[in-house]
């Protein structure tokens, strides 16, 4: 009988980095999301999506150096979708949606703390 680990052993290293984050539990990126009847894809700007899905629930902004003195304004947006649905959370990059995300809710909520 062979163990799992002689089994991970013998695939190439680039196969169990990738079987590693699909096992991940966490939440990815996905290419579009749906506000209502609207459905928002990456390379919309600021005012599509503002128009679509409303005011997000959340929004920071800082400035992304990519290469050294050159930087890029980067927004997120998060849109919460209710307890028990991920969160959307849109990157925007210099004013266009570059990402939309869904991240898991945390275990604890703020009120939690208090």
């Amino acid at each position: 009988m062979t163990s799992h680990c002689a089994l991970f052993r013998r695939l190439p290293a680039g196969v169990v980095v990738l079987l590693a984050a699909l096992l991940q539990p966490s939440a990815g990126l996905t290419s579009n999301m749906r506000c209502g009847e609207y459905l928002i894809e990456r390379g919309y700007t600021f005012f599509e999506v503002l128009e679509r899905c409303g005011k997000p629930d959340l929004e920071y902004a800082w400035d992304q150096n990519y290469v050294p003195g050159v930087a890029a304004r980067v927004t997120e947006w998060v849109y919460e979708q209710g307890p028990n649905r991920f969160r959307r959370v849109l990157t925007f990059e210099e004013g266009r949606l570059r990402h939309i995300e869904l991240r898991p809710h945390p275990k604890a909520s703020l009120e939690s703390l208090n």
